[in-house]
C-alpha cells in the first residue's frame, strides 16, 4: 500500500476478520426484549415479524452469529410454507439464509435460497425482491472474481429499486452499496456523485440506519476529495464520523477520520491533521498503525517538529519491516532523510536517502519481474529521482524521471483500456438480455397464435409484420444513433487523453528545465548569476505547478486558485528563505477554480512582487515582524478579480513611479496586468501594498 495515500475503502474494514467486538449490556437488553416479543406473539404475522427482528440482530456486524441467524430464519420458513402466507416476509428469511452462506463462501448453498427469492418475486412482481435478487447475484459474481458482472448486478439492483419506487431505506442502501464499489473499482467521480446526490434527500429519513448514513457521507466525501474538492469533502467526513460514533460503530469510524486528516493536510492545517490521526490511532485497529504513524510523521515534518517526525517515521518503519513492505520502508527512510536534511545534517540525510533508494529498488525488482505496473511502482521511480536530485546526482535523477514518465503513460493507457472493456461488456450484456427477452415474448405470441382461428391468425400475422417493420425502422435509427454516439464518445475520450498527455509532457519538460536550472544554481559561485537563475527557476516553477494541478485533476482548463497560490508561495519560501530573515505569510484566498489563461499571469505577478519584497522590503525589520499578506477575491457579479499583496517592509522610494520603472520584474508585472485589462494601485503607508484588478480572459 502506498503510504502517501492514506485512502481507505470501507470494504477493507467490512471484511476484516480479526476485528473483534464484545456484546454490550445494551445489546443483551435488546436481545432479551426481542425474545420476549417472540414468546408473547399471538398470531403468525406478529411471530414472523419478531423472528425477522431477531435475524436482523444476529446479522448485524457487531452481534453476528450465523448459527442463531440460520435457526430463526428456518423457523420463519416453516411458518410461511404456504405460498400465500406472508410471501414478502418469506423472501426476507430466504435472504438471511443466502447472506449467511455467501459470507461463508458457500455459493451453491446460497443459490438454492436465491432461486426461491427469484420465483416468489417474479410471481408477485415484487420490486424489493427483484432488487434484492440482483444484489445477491452481485455478491456471487464478487466471490467468483467476475468484477464486471459484480458491478452490472449492483447497477441493476439500484435501477430496479428506482423503477419500482420501493421503500426509501432500501433504495438508499442500494445507492450506498453501488457507490462503495464504484470507489473500490476507481470509477469516475462524476458517476459516483450523481448516484449519491440522487438519494441525498433521503438521508433525513429516520428509518435509514445510522451505519448506512455514515457510509453514504463517507462515499460522498471520498468522491469530492478525489475530485480535488477537499473543502466539500470535510463536512461530509465529519457527518460520517458523528454517525458512526452515534451507532457505536468504532470499526467504521476509522476511514473518515483518516480521510479528514488527509483533507486538512491539503489545506496545510497539519495541527488539525495530527488531531484526527491521533484519534484514529486511539481506536487501536489492527494492521493500520503503520499508515497512521507515517501520516503523523509527515505532518510533524511539515510543521518542522523534526524530533517528532523522526520518532513516527521510525515507528512506521518498524511496522513495515514486520510485513516486509519494501515500498513502505523506502518511504519512511526517505522521510528520515528529509528530517535530517531539515536539521541541517546533510551527511546523515544522504545515508538514509541511499538506504531508501535500495528499498525502492528492491520493491521494483520484486514487482517488475512479473511485468506488473501499478501506481506504487510509478511512484517509486519518482521518489528515487527526487532523492538523486536532492543529492545533486542529476544524471541519475533524470534517468529515473524518464522511467517514471514511461510507466505513468503505460498506467494511464491500461486504465483507459479497462474503461473501454467495461463499456463494451455492459453494452453486449444488455444486448444479450434484450435478445433473450425478445425470444421469450416471441414464444408467448406463438402459443397464442395456435389457439386462435384462421382469421385471428391472419390478423396477427399482418399485425406482426407491421410491428416488425416499425421495429426494423426504429432499430435502424437506434443503431445509427448509437454508432454516432460511440464515435462522439471515442473522440471525447481521445481528446481528454490528449489534453492529459499535453499537460503531462509540459509538466515533465518544465521539470527537466527546473532540474537543469537547479544544477546551475547549486554549481554557481557567482551570487548575482545565482539570484538571476533562482528568479528564473521560480517563474518556471509557477507555471509547472499549474500543469501539475491540471494533470492530477479531471479538468484541463481550470486551476484551484486556493491550493495553487499556497503551493506557489511555499515554493518561493523554499527557494528564497535560505540565508534571509524568516518571513510569515497571511492568506485570504478565494476557493474557486479559475481559467489557466488567468492562472499563469497571476502566478508570475505574485512571484515577482513577493521576490521584490524578499530582496528590498525587509532589510531594516526584525525577524518576527516580517509579514506578507496575500488576498485574492472575485468582484461580485463580474468576471474581474482583486489581488492584494501587502508587506510591512520599509516601503518604496517617495519618487517611485510604476510607469517609468527600470526593474524587469515590475515591468513584467505592469505588462501582465495590462494584458489582462487590469490596473494597479500602490500605497506606501506602513510598507507597500499592491491593489491589482485583473479580468479573466474570455476563453
Amino acid at each position: 500500500m502506498n503510504p502517501y495515500k492514506c485512502f481507505f475503502c470501507v470494504f477493507a474494514i467490512l471484511l476484516l476478520p480479526s476485528y473483534g467486538f464484545t456484546q454490550t449490556k445494551a445489546n443483551t437488553k435488546t436481545l432479551d426484549s426481542l425474545h420476549n416479543i417472540v414468546n408473547k406473539a399471538n398470531d403468525t404475522q406478529e411471530k414472523v415479524t419478531s423472528l425477522l427482528a431477531l435475524c436482523s440482530y444476529y446479522k448485524k456486524y457487531s452481534t453476528r452469529n450465523y448459527d442463531s441467524l440460520s435457526h430463526y430464519a428456518h423457523k420463519i420458513l416453516k411458518l410461511t410454507q404456504d405460498e400465500n402466507t406472508l410471501p414478502k416476509q418469506r423472501i426476507d428469511a430466504l435472504d438471511h439464509l443466502a447472506f449467511k452462506h455467501l459470507e461463508l463462501q458457500e455459493i451453491d448453498s446460497a443459490k438454492v435460497f436465491i432461486d426461491e427469492i427469484k420465483k416468489i418475486s417474479e410471481r408477485l412482481d415484487y420490486g424489493e425482491g427483484l432488487s434484492l435478487l440482483n444484489f445477491r447475484y452481485s455478491s456471487i459474481s464478487y466471490l467468483e472474481y467476475d468484477d464486471d458482472m459484480h458491478i452490472y448486478h449492483l447497477e441493476n439492483a439500484y435501477k430496479v429499486a428506482k423503477s419500482y419506487k420501493i421503500s426509501e431505506p432500501i433504495l438508499f442502501d442500494r445507492a450506498v452499496d453501488l457507490t462503495s464499489w464504484y470507489i473500490e473499482y476507481n470509477y469516475g467521480t462524476d458517476i459516483i456523485t450523481k448516484v449519491l446526490l440522487e438519494v441525498l434527500p433521503l438521508a433525513e429519513n429516520p428509518n435509514i440506519s445510522l451505519e448506512s448514513k455514515g457510509l453514504f457521507y463517507l462515499n460522498l466525501g471520498q468522491a469530492y476529495e478525489a475530485n480535488n474538492q477537499p473543502e466539500k469533502a470535510i463536512p461530509n467526513y465529519e457527518k460520517s464520523v458523528a454517525l458512526f460514533y452515534q451507532d457505536n460503530n468504532t470499526a467504521f469510524v476509522y476511514a473518515p477520520l483518516i480521510n479528514l486528516a488527509n483533507c486538512y493536510t491539503h489545506f496545510y492545517n497539519h495541527s488539525e491533521s495530527i488531531k484526527y490521526y491521533q484519534e484514529a490511532l486511539a481506536l487501536d485497529i489492527k494492521n493500520s498503525k503503520s499508515n497512521i504513524y507515517y501520516g503523523l510523521a509527515l505532518c510533524h515534518y511539515r510543521l518542522k517538529n523534526y524530533d517528532n517526525a523522526e520518532l513516527y517515521h521510525k515507528k512506521a518503519l518498524d511496522h513495515y519491516k514486520k510485513v516486509t513492505d519494501y515500498f513502505g520502508e523506502g518511504a519512511c527512510l526517505m522521510g528520515l532523510g528529509n528530517v535530517y536534511l531539515g536539521k541541517g545534517l546533510k551527511k546523515q540525510s544522504n545515508i538514509f536517502y541511499d538506504a531508501a533508494i535500495k528499498k525502492y529498488q528492491k520493491y521494483l525488482a520484486k514487482n517488475e519481474a512479473n511485468g506488473f505496473i501499478n501506481t506504487d511502482i510509478t511512484q517509486a521511480y519518482l521518489r528515487i529521482a527526487e532523492m538523486f536530485e536532492l543529492q545533486n546526482k542529476h544524471k541519475k535523477s533524470i534517468e529515473y524521471y524518464k522511467l517514471y514518465t514511461k510507466n505513468l503513460k503505460i498506467l494511464y493507457n491500461e486504465q483507459n483500456l479497462k474503461v473501454t472493456e467495461r463499456f463494451d461488456f455492459f453494452k453486449n450484456t444488455a444486448a444479450k438480455n434484450k435478445e433473450i427477452e425478445n425470444l421469450e415474448n416471441e414464444n408467448k405470441l406463438q402459443e397464442l397464435r395456435t389457439k386462435k382461428d384462421n382469421n385471428i391468425k391472419l390478423a396477427l400475422v399482418l399485425f406482426l409484420i407491421l410491428i416488425a417493420t416499425l421495429l426494423a425502422v426504429m432499430f435502424n435509427r437506434y443503431r445509427l444513433k448509437q454508432k454516432a454516439l460511440k464515435i462522439i464518445r471515442e473522440k471525447n475520450a481521445e481528446n481528454k487523453l490528449l489534453m492529459r498527455e499535453i499537460h503531462h509532457r509540459v509538466k515533465n519538460n518544465l521539470q527537466i528545465i527546473l532540474s537543469l536550472l537547479g544544477a546551475q544554481i547549486n554549481n554557481s559561485s557567482n551570487k548575482e548569476l545565482k539570484n538571476i537563475l533562482t528568479e528564473s527557476h521560480n517563474k518556471i516553477k509557477s507555471m509547472a505547478i499549474i500543469h501539475q494541478n491540471l494533470y492530477n485533476s479531471n479538468q484541463f482548463s481550470k486551476v484551484a486558485v486556493y491550493s495553487y497560490i499556497k503551493e506557489l508561495v511555499a515554493n518561493i519560501q523554499k527557494s528564497l528563505d535560505v540565508g534571509k530573515n524568516s518571513i510569515q505569510f497571511e492568506f485570504n484566498l478565494l476557493k474557486k477554480d479559475i481559467q489557466i489563461a488567468l492562472a499563469v499571469p497571476l502566478g508570475l505577478i505574485i512571484n515577482e512582487i513577493i521576490t521584490n519584497s524578499y530582496k528590498y522590503a525587509f532589510t531594516d525589520i526584525k525577524d518576527q515582524d516580517n509579514t506578507i499578506t496575500i488576498g485574492f477575491h472575485q468582484i461580485e457579479n463580474t468576471t474581474k478579480y482583486k489581488l492584494i499583496i501587502a508587506d510591512n517592509g520599509k516601503g518604496l522610494p517617495a519618487d517611485f513611479d510604476l510607469e517609468n520603472v527600470t526593474s524587469y520584474g515590475l515591468q513584467l508585472v505592469h505588462g501582465l496586468v495590462s494584458q489582462l485589462h487590469g490596473n494597479i494601485e500602490i500605497t506606501k503607508d506602513n510598507g507597500t501594498r499592491f491593489n491589482i484588478i485583473l479580468e479573466e480572459p474570455n476563453t
